[in-house]
């Protein structure tokens, strides 16, 4: 009972101070834009392994020792779009692709949640195009561009938990220069937007 009252008066605090909570995460449905480069390299395609299992029109491409996942089908027959960053519709390779086999899983066995996310932070982060690392026990799904000084080397660690309307992630900072390579700090953090 002591526990729910202390718990009650700090939400009450929190609120009074003037934090509040965070708004729901965006789930947003990515659809390839009607305008598309008019360049385009030849690829080798196979089933995305980041969006398979809630794209239909995703897959992966190798280009040179280049690896695109997810890349999406576009209107324009046989060609698909890649390197995509849905902050800047004027993004993204295109390709010309065969026809994409059935997907393979990652080695934790499950498919990300997400093919492009942005943390609360500002940070943007996007599914690894193979197989995670297994670092402190966790398997590194997503890897991270973060807008904070100092923070290059970081991932998210498992995936996003979707079970509330504010999705959240684990966001570590590794310490690349340890054989095995380890985790400097790990907190949860809030998701912005996710694109599916």
């Amino acid at each position: 009972m002591f526990l729910l009252v202390a718990i009650a008066l700090v939400v009450g605090m929190l609120r009074a101070t003037g934090v509040q909570d965070p708004p729901p995460t965006r789930a947003i449905h990515y659809a390839p834009p009607q305008s598309l480069p008019t360049r385009a390299q030849a690829g080798e395609c196979s089933a995305s392994i980041s969006a398979a299992s809630y794209r239909s029109d995703a897959i992966r491409c190798v280009v040179a020792d280049a690896r695109y996942d997810p890349c999406f089908v576009t209107s324009r027959d046989g060609y698909v779009l890649c390197d995509v960053d849905p902050g800047t519709p004027s993004s993204g390779k295109l390709f010309t692709r065969a026809a994409a086999p059935s997907a393979e899983r990652t080695a934790s066995g499950a498919y990300p949640l997400a093919w492009f996310v942005e943390l609360s932070d500002g940070s943007i982060c996007r599914p690894l195009p193979g197989p995670g690392r297994d670092i402190d026990g966790a398997s590194e799904i997503y890897g991270c561009a973060f807008t904070a000084v100092g923070e290059n080397d970081a991932a998210l660690l498992g995936d996003l938990d979707n079970t509330g309307l504010v999705w959240t992630a684990q966001k570590a900072l590794l310490n690349k220069k340890s054989t095995p390579m380890t985790v400097k700090s790990l907190t949860v953090v809030t998701v912005k937007t996710a694109w599916q």
